[in-house]
Order: C-alpha cells, then sequence, then structure tokens
C-alpha cells in the first residue's frame, strides 16, 4: 500500500475515533471480569452394577444431598469427604424423611451430608450384588441444622456458651434438656437437678412441687387441679393438703364420718348462765345436818357460776348461807366468803329458789361452792351451774 494511502486511513481512524468519545491516553488499564464457576449443583446420575466410587465436587458448596435408587441387592456404602483430595472420612447422613443419622447406606433412600469444609465428597461403595443407582445435588445456601447423634447417654452432645456455664444437652435417644455447670443454680425459677460427673439431668420447677401420697408429706408448693381417684379414706394431719377424693368414675367423694370444727367460747364473752351454746351442768343438794359442805367443788383455777337453785329446807328455825372458798382442811375454810345471806324462817318447810335469766351468784376463782345450815332437818333439791 502507498504511504499516502496508509496515512490516510489512519487519518480516517482517528476521526472516527474521537467522534465516538473514546480515550487515547497512553497506559489506560480496562476493568476485566474474572467469573469464579462452581460444578453444576445436580451431578449426574450414574447406575453401579459393582463396587466403586460416587465423587462429587463441593467447592463452596455447603449442603449435599444423595439418593440411591435401584435393586441395590447386598449393598454396602459409606459417604465419605476430604479436604485434600486423597485421605478420606466417613462422614454422617441424615435421613431426609428423618431418623438417626448413619454412617453406612445399604439400601435405597434419600440423605442429607453436611459438605461445608470438605472439597469433594462421595460415596465410597464396597460391596454391591445388583445395580444401585446413585445421585446427588448441593446448594450452598445454610439450610437446616441438624445436631448429629452423640455417642451414648453418658456421652451427650452439648450447646454450650462462652462461659460454659449453660448448656443444651442432646443424648442418644435425641432427649434434650437445658444444663448447669456444676453448682449452678437460678435462684426462683427453673431449676437443675444432675449429678456430679454432669451426666444426669432433669428439669426440676422449683416453684411447683411434685405431687405427693396423700397424709405422708407437707406440700408448700403444690399445684392440684381437679381431683385424685382415692379407693379409701385419706387421713391428714396438720399442714397436710390433700386433692379432692374422686371415685373410679370421677364424681367427687364426700367422706363418711363427723367432720366438724369445734369453736371454743370464751368466757369474757357475755355471761355463760344466759348463753344458750353453753351447755350447763347440774348437781344434787342434798344436806341433811347443820354443817358446811361443798356442792360443787373447785377445777383448776376456774370459776362456777351458778344459774338456778331449787331446794326444798325443812327443820327448827333453819338457816342456810352459800358461801365460796378454798379447801386446805375443810370445804371452803380458807379465802372464804358468803354469797348469800343468812336466810331463815320459823319452823316448817322453806322452798328456796333462785331462777333468774342469768348468773345468780359464783365463786372465786379456783374456789368451791359451799353450803352452810343451821337448826336444819334437811335441805333437798338440784342446782345447775357453768364452771370455766
Amino acid at each position: 500500500m502507498k504511504p499516502s494511502r496508509i496515512w490516510s486511513t489512519l487519518t480516517l481512524l482517528m476521526a472516527f475515533l474521537a467522534v465516538i468519545g473514546l480515550p487515547l491516553a497512553q497506559g489506560q488499564t480496562y476493568p476485566v471480569t474474572n467469573p469464579t464457576y462452581i460444578p453444576t449443583a445436580p451431578l449426574a446420575p450414574t447406575t453401579f452394577t459393582t463396587t466403586g466410587d460416587y465423587t462429587y465436587s463441593v467447592s463452596g458448596i455447603s449442603t449435599v444431598t444423595i439418593r440411591v435408587s435401584g435393586t441395590c441387592t447386598s449393598l454396602v456404602s459409606a459417604p465419605q469427604g476430604t479436604n485434600d483430595g486423597t485421605n478420606w472420612t466417613t462422614i454422617q447422613a441424615i435421613p431426609v424423611v428423618g431418623g438417626a443419622t448413619v454412617t453406612s447406606i445399604t439400601g435405597t433412600g434419600f440423605w442429607r451430608v453436611n459438605t461445608a469444609g470438605f472439597t469433594k465428597t462421595r460415596l465410597h461403595i464396597t460391596t454391591l450384588a445388583a445395580s444401585c443407582t446413585v445421585a446427588m445435588a448441593g446448594t450452598n445456601s445454610p439450610g437446616t441444622l441438624y445436631l448429629m447423634n452423640p455417642n451414648s447417654s453418658s456421652n451427650p452432645t452439648y450447646i454450650t456458651d462462652s462461659t460454659g456455664t449453660y448448656n443444651w444437652t442432646v443424648d442418644s435417644s435425641g432427649n434434650g434438656v437445658v444444663k448447669l455447670a456444676a453448682g449452678t443454680a437460678i435462684a426462683g425459677k427453673v431449676g437443675i437437678d444432675q449429678t456430679t460427673d454432669g451426666t444426669t439431668n432433669k428439669v426440676t420447677v422449683t416453684n411447683v412441687q411434685a405431687p405427693i401420697a396423700a397424709a405422708t408429706a407437707t406440700a408448700t408448693k403444690s399445684v392440684v387441679i381437679g381431683g385424685q381417684y382415692d379407693s379409701t379414706q385419706k387421713t391428714l394431719t396438720d399442714g397436710q393438703q390433700g386433692a379432692v377424693s374422686l371415685s373410679a368414675r370421677g364424681a367427687v367423694i364426700v367422706a363418711s364420718g363427723a367432720d366438724a370444727i369445734n369453736v371454743t367460747q370464751a368466757s369474757t364473752v357475755g355471761d355463760p348462765c344466759s348463753n344458750p351454746s353453753i351447755l350447763k351442768q347440774s348437781v344434787v343438794v342434798d344436806q341433811a345436818q347443820s354443817l358446811t359442805t361443798k356442792i360443787v367443788d373447785t377445777d383448776g383455777s376456774k370459776v362456777i357460776y351458778v344459774c338456778t337453785l331449787t331446794a326444798l329446807v325443812s327443820g327448827t328455825n333453819p338457816a342456810v348461807t352459800f358461801k365460796t372458798g378454798t379447801f386446805v382442811a375443810a370445804d371452803c375454810d380458807t379465802s372464804t366468803a358468803s354469797l348469800t345471806a343468812t336466810m331463815t324462817r320459823t319452823d316448817g318447810y322453806q322452798l328456796l329458789q333462785f331462777n333468774g335469766n342469768g348468773t345468780q351468784f359464783k365463786s372465786i376463782a379456783g374456789g368451791q361452792i359451799c353450803l352452810t345450815t343451821a337448826a336444819l332437818s334437811g335441805a333437798k333439791g338440784f342446782m345447775t351451774y357453768v364452771q370455766q
């Protein structure tokens, strides 16, 4: 090409670039995209008729599913993972439909494995008598978190806080419980009961007491809703609690027998003789000669309240006096006080009667009620009283 034609072509090219606004500065850098590629999430299914390995390149995928289908007679295989591509370790697989984790796959089914941290995972088939088809698929989403089976109930799996004080424990049976470090307690809330080696755990609510056998212990925190079947009647003592007794059909049982609350009337409340709720006592008056003798004897420091008296007195000019006092050598011989004047009459019979609406007279505290007679051939009748 002629130099003039070359120059003309270059001139036209530069003019075109100027029109579209592309910079021509020396040393200009241009953006470059470097995409990161991962293997296709589903790996093509492969049918095995003999032993072998079905390998999946993880490359950042966190969860992989394994599906085994076909006849799979005498299948023995294990899910495995590696981080260096050389050394493989058996890992646990979780049944998608639920159940305990496994480290060996011996038949058809569908499992999920955690592949975070691995570069590859595989199904390592060591025994096979008939064809099996294996398929894998993966995802790098978190998915569902699973807690793998612990070794035994005495060596459970723990989820522990940063201080090591509180743990969530799962045993080999799938039972979970909050566990505290030895000696730790939560006052007034839910307490944890465990042995000193930390292997036995149970939750006990300290604000609610467990059911107790009737009449065997004192319950201070029990909560009873409804009743309790009892084939025999309960017997309770002070401070004990008992549920309402039910029959076998759930009917409330009302205990037979006399159940009552005794109310004691205080002596300072009203006149005991005019109080109809206080039971009165009676005593025979039978005195045949002139002397001083008790009609009602003392009872500790109690007071005798005389309510009524009816007696027939006879003799030559008989005289009677009611007194109170204490016994030292004879009735009413100490701290003696007359409760009535001396009552006399001429020969014949005299009806002596006290029948008011209340106390007629009373003894001193701890004293007797005595009758003193003179010129008497007989005094016969009765007296009612209250002693309290």
